[in-house]
């Protein structure tokens, strides 16, 4: 693998308001390298679809196309499972949530970049000796 891959930015690909010419150069990435996800990635891009469902931001054929598209890309989930204990540490240590967690320790654990839109999960991993993707 050669990054870690965060739900933000995985989301802004799915909605034209939330993309960012980060995000675009992430994305495009995927074509030469390969991206590892905890499994709470796949029930964290799950929800947001369900949440923009409800909310009419999204139809089903776009839920579809966006599905389609990330199964096209090269996004590994990983098979590391955290005990809560390890998860609570993390939060607690780095004020990260509990999400947030997950991806942190998966980058900090393999040494691999994070590719992340949320401010608070970069700071905790560059404090931490980690490096952010494409930076």
């Amino acid at each position: 693998m050669d990054f870690i891959l965060d739900c933000s930015v995985t989301m802004s690909w799915c909605f034209a308001d939330e993309l960012t010419l980060y995000s675009k150069k992430v994305r495009s990435s995927l074509e030469e390298y390969s991206a590892l996800v905890p499994v709470l990635w796949k029930i964290e891009v799950s929800n947001c679809l369900y949440t923009a469902h409800k909310k009419n931001r999204i139809s089903e054929a776009a839920e579809f196309y966006f599905l389609e598209l990330l199964k096209e890309l090269s996004i590994q989930v990983s098979s590391i499972q955290l005990q809560t204990s390890e998860i609570l540490r993390i939060c607690k240590e780095h004020k990260l949530t509990a999400y947030d967690a997950c991806y942190f320790h998966l980058a900090i654990t393999q040494n691999l970049p994070l590719a992340t839109l949320d401010k608070d999960l970069r700071h905790a991993v560059l404090k931490a000796g980690g490096k952010i993707y494409l930076e």
